[in-house]
C-alpha cells in the first residue's frame, strides 16, 4: 500500500520550479508517490516530469484524466458523435501513457453530465460502447484503467461502486473482476473499479492533505481532483 497525493497538471504551473517544490513538500510530508492531473498526453512533458520525479525518488502511481470536460467539453455520453470520437481517442492516448509509465489511468469525469445527455439510458449506452473499446485497447497494451464512481453533482452516470462494477462486469474484459486488487477507498468518492489491465497494482489512497509542512517560501501543495 502506497500513499499518494494528487498534484495539478505540471503544465498548469506558472513555473516548473513550483511543481518541483510541491514534489519536495510531498516527500517531506512522507508521501510515497504522486498522482497527477493530466489534461492531454500531448502537452505532458514526459522527459522533464520523469527527471523531476526521479530527483525526489517518486514514481507516478496514477493520473487523472477529466479536466478537458471543463475546458473542451469532452465527454462520452453526448449525442454528438464528433465529441464522442474525440474523447475516446483522447482516452486511448491516456492508455498509451499509462502503459509507458506503468501507472493507473483514473477515469470518471469524461463520462459527462445529464445536461450533456438528459436521457440516462442513451448516455449510459454510449459510455458503455466507448469503455468497451477503451477496455479492449487497454488490455492489448497491458495498461490498467481505474473506473472511478464520482459524486452525482460532478458526473451524471455510474455514481456508485455498484453501478460502476456492474458496467465493468458486463463488458467481460480480462481484469474486470471486482476483487481487492481493483477496489480502494479514495478521497473523492467510494472507490474505483479496474476496467481492464495486464498488471495488478497496489491501490494509492488519496487522503485529504490539509496543512502539511513545507519549506520556507513554498506555497501550499496544490490539489486537483478531476478523474
Amino acid at each position: 500500500m502506497k500513499f499518494a497525493h494528487v498534484l495539478p497538471d505540471p503544465a498548469s504551473y506558472p513555473d516548473w520550479s513550483e511543481f518541483e517544490g510541491d514534489l519536495a513538500s510531498m516527500r517531506q510530508a512522507g508521501y510515497d508517490a504522486v498522482e497527477l492531473q493530466i489534461a492531454d498526453p500531448r502537452t505532458f512533458d514526459e522527459a522533464r516530469a520523469g527527471q523531476s520525479l526521479w530527483a525526489v525518488g517518486y514514481g507516478l502511481c496514477a493520473f487523472q484524466t477529466g479536466s478537458t470536460y471543463v475546458t473542451r467539453g469532452n465527454c462520452l455520453c453526448t449525442a454528438d458523435a464528433v465529441v464522442r470520437r474525440r474523447t475516446t481517442d483522447l482516452i486511448r492516448s491516456f492508455v498509451d501513457l499509462a502503459a509507458r509509465w506503468n501507472a493507473v489511468m483514473v477515469f470518471g469525469s469524461l463520462q459527462g453530465r445529464l445536461k450533456d445527455e438528459p436521457d440516462r439510458a442513451a448516455g449510459e449506452a454510449r459510455i458503455r460502447e466507448a469503455i468497451h473499446e477503451v477496455g479492449q485497447y487497454a488490455t492489448a497494451r497491458g495498461a490498467t484503467v481505474a473506473f472511478e464512481p464520482v459524486n452525482h453533482s460532478e458526473v451524471g452516470f455510474h455514481n456508485t461502486i455498484a453501478e460502476a462494477a456492474g458496467l465493468v462486469r458486463s463488458l467481460g474484459l480480462p481484469g474486470g473482476q471486482d476483487d481487492g486488487g481493483h477496489f480502494s477507498h479514495e478521497y473523492r468518492g467510494e472507490g474505483h473499479v479496474g476496467a481492464s489491465g495486464g498488471n495488478r497494482r497496489h491501490p494509492c489512497p488519496r487522503p485529504s492533505l490539509g496543512d502539511q509542512p513545507r519549506r520556507a517560501g513554498q506555497r501550499p501543495l496544490g490539489h486537483a481532483g478531476v478523474s
